[in-house]
């Protein structure tokens, strides 16, 4: 409300301020009673009273708790039941007749509203002027303002671990009693915490109903209607709009309502809402009613007060009870935005440890994880009590981003698209961010494992030792054979070394092709069948060579053991290393045939038997395969 408007709207409610405006000043938590006028229903009511009888001379008064403006509240015992009550009477200085039409009408609607948060009427009877007296249930306990304002009372009184809780109990017991006030059609019309008891046992009673009205007319005249509320009328530090008076009365339960909300905003403030220093500036905050409450109120509980305390009354609440329902809603949304609270600050260090760039070791990753898993179970706790919570929603969200990015960053592809999984809807950038990584990582690993069948020497092992220890057991047989027939026949021919050199390249043609399906599937296999076929190719071209330069056939089977040592070392060297003891023996047969070259066959048969002997050990079982890259 801007000031001009603000101006106009307290200069047209002058009439109905002007009579009140130092107490509104001086006392704005105090209440601002409407003159009563007599009328024929309160007179038939102190007629009737003499009439029964009904005296206060049943009770025994022993002293005075309690004095407010018009009545005085004293201690006294009921002699019939033996048991202390409280009695509520007009003071002596009080001879006005609308003061004993109030308290007879506090009386009629207290007495009408049982409740087990409104204080039981026990008794109505008259005092020895003729003035009403209410006799009340005796409640030996403190005003809640008293407890608001010192916390540590709700601690030693109530017991109390966590006083917001606590006072969020009380009010929705106060919502209670106002809900059945208003299911029977009364407006209370002066809610504020100095007019609800706490119970020494916890108890809870909202009090003090003299200037409620009515939303019914009952035709007796003995409630004052809403209708008629032109007068200024309640508490200034806790008004609505509505209830600085007019022409056009606009008492309803949301009046209540209003005032409810205002008694929140003293349990979370602890001051009342209207609490300006001077007449205007209290009147201006009620008519803007635009209450402000700390940042430390929980967002969801200052959202259910000010919709109580909204200047119009459709903006508000539409029942004391939809007030209690909100309010019991933030409570079990409470713990969950404890969890949230808590497990927002771990990811805080999270966002924190990740800013620093210190992902990578073992035990800033350690330190990484642990933060994520404290912080993502917090947040998931927190949805399980609330499953709305969208902090938590947004919090849970960003700590699952936070990782996928930490792992693609740390080249874990199969991690990161794990955990983006857990995000639904997740940003499209990252989501093909990760589904690239993934697959660049499966051509990868789809290479390695080729590479690493290709190299993996436990594939045709078999085969190779087949061939391999059949080639040898061919060439330990083969030369012994030529020995003996060299023996017989004087001495080495060119056609007998031709021959033996093309039945050796025949045998060894054969054995590939039998095996050629299972040595063609690996490196190491088709290396052993290229490196075969050229030895026995060079041998041949070698013989022929040598033949032609006029090489005598003995020395020529020699220079086959230097070639033979060099196929054998190249695929040691290459392939397969286990095959090197082949390799050496074909070098010192060669070192040594070089001077007794007389010697070959019994040499070359005991050098193709180690040959056997070193392929069967080594190839009968499979070979350690070497680790796949990652």
């Amino acid at each position: 409300m801007k000031d001009d408007e603000l101006a106009r709207t307290i200069q047209a409610k002058w009439p109905t301020l002007a009579a009140c405006a130092d107490t509104i000043s001086e006392h704005p938590t105090a209440t601002l009673r409407p003159a009563q006028a007599t009328d024929s229903a309160a007179h038939r009511a102190l007629v009737d009273l003499a009439t029964e009888g009904s005296a206060l001379g049943a009770f025994d008064i022993e002293s005075t708790i309690g004095e407010g403006g018009m009545g005085i509240v004293k201690l006294a015992r009921q002699r019939s039941l033996g048991r202390r009550v409280v009695v509520k009477t007009l003071r002596p200085d009080v001879t006005a007749p609308d003061a004993a039409l109030s308290l007879l009408r506090e009386a009629w609607i207290t007495g009408a509203l049982e409740h087990p948060n409104i204080v039981p009427v026990h008794e109505l009877v008259i005092d020895a002027r003729g003035l009403p007296v209410i006799v009340l249930k005796r409640i030996e306990g403190v005003t809640w303002s008293t407890l608001i304002e010192n916390p540590e009372l709700v601690l030693s009184r109530a017991g109390a671990v966590d006083p917001l809780e606590f006072h969020l109990g009380v009010f929705g017991q106060v919502c209670n009693a106002v809900s059945l006030a208003h299911a029977r059609g009364i407006i209370h019309r002066d809610l504020k915490p100095d007019n609800v008891m706490i119970g020494a046992f916890g108890e809870v009673y909202v009090v003090d109903w003299g200037i409620a009205v009515s939303l019914r007319d009952a035709g007796d005249g003995r409630l004052p209607l809403a209708v008629n509320a032109t007068q200024i009328a309640g508490t200034p530090a806790y008004m609505a709009p509505e209830m600085l008076g007019g022409a056009t009365p606009n008492i309803s339960a949301q009046t209540d309502v209003y005032l409810l909300g205002a008694v929140l905003f003293e349990v979370l403030t602890a001051k009342a809402p209207h609490d300006g220093s001077d007449f205007h500036a209290i009147i201006a905050s009620i008519l803007a009613s635009q209450p402000v409450l700390p940042a430390s109120v929980p967002e969801e509980l200052a959202q259910i007060c000010t919709t109580a305390m909204s200047a119009a009354p459709a903006d508000r609440w539409k029942s004391a009870d939809d007030l209690r329902l909100a309010v019991q809603a933030f409570q079990r949304h409470r713990g969950s935005g404890l969890l949230a609270a808590s497990a927002h600050a771990r990811l805080l260090e999270l966002q924190d440890l990740i800013a620093q760039g210190a992902t990578t070791s073992p035990e800033s990753r350690a330190r990484l994880y642990n933060l994520f898993g404290e912080c993502q179970f917090g947040f998931k706790q927190s949805l399980t009590s609330w499953p709305q919570n969208r902090v938590s929603e947004a919090g849970l969200r960003t700590a699952r981003e936070a990782m996928v990015r930490i792992e693609l960053a740390s080249g874990f592809p199969e991690q990161a698209a794990m955990m983006l999984a857990e995000v639904s809807h997740p940003p499209a950038t990252l989501a093909r961010a990760v589904a690239d990584a993934v697959e660049n990582a499966r051509r990868d690993r789809t290479e390695a494992e080729r590479l690493r069948l290709e190299f993996d020497p436990a594939i045709g092992r078999r085969t190779r030792a087949v061939a391999g220890g059949a080639i040898g057991l061919f060439f330990t047989v083969m030369p012994l054979g030529a020995w003996y027939l060299e023996a017989r026949s004087g001495g080495p021919t060119l056609a007998r070394s031709l021959g033996n050199a093309a039945a050796s390249t025949i045998f060894a043609a054969v054995l590939l092709a039998v095996g050629r399906r299972s040595l063609a599937e690996a490196t190491v296999n088709r290396r052993m069948a290229v490196g075969m076929i050229f030895m026995f190719a060079a041998q041949f071209v070698l013989e022929v060579g040598g033949a032609d330069l006029g090489f005598a056939p003995g020395p020529m089977i020699v220079t086959h053991f230097f070639l033979w040592f060099v196929v054998a070392g190249v695929f040691a060297i290459t392939s397969d290393r286990r095959l090197a003891p082949t390799a050496a023996m074909y070098l010192l047969s060669f070192l040594y045939l070089s001077r007794n070259p007389h010697h070959r066959f019994p040499v070359m048969a005991l050098a193709n038997f180690v040959l056997s002997l070193n392929v069967l050990l080594a190839w009968k079982s499979p070979a350690q395969r070497p680790p796949a890259r990652k």
